[in-house]
């Protein structure tokens, strides 16, 4: 049996997805700096990049969020296996995703916050 959590997805950079990094270190330096910082709270960046108003985003502080939960479900389903009638069986668990998620579910993991 296998489930797919929806939340285990990499990092969302909204309208800076696909963006070359040297034209966003030119049009966002601080924003910029906050991402190669890992500072979840100064990485604030436009929803969208149409023209229109644009919802700020917090993509980095939105991955661990992800993770928090993503670790939280994990929790949860070995503790249900555990007390099944199933407990007898060697229960796995495989995570597959991309290194901004990875290390953010490890430091959850571990007790950490976005801004440990």
């Amino acid at each position: 049996k296998y489930q797919i959590l929806t939340n285990l997805r990499e990092i969302d950079f909204y309208s800076w997805q696909d963006q070359e990094k040297a034209s966003l270190a030119t049009r966002f330096p601080q924003e910029y700096a906050a991402w190669k910082a890992g500072d979840p709270h100064g990485l604030v960046v436009p929803e969208r990049d149409d023209g229109q108003p644009p919802q700020q985003r917090r993509p980095l502080q939105e991955t661990w969020e992800r993770a928090d939960h993503v670790w939280q479900e994990m929790r949860a389903s070995a503790k249900e296996a555990a007390s099944s009638l199933q407990s007898h069986h060697n229960h796995k668990y495989l995570v597959v995703c991309h290194g901004t998620l990875a290390q953010a579910l490890l430091a959850v993991a571990f007790g950490y916050d976005a801004t440990s």
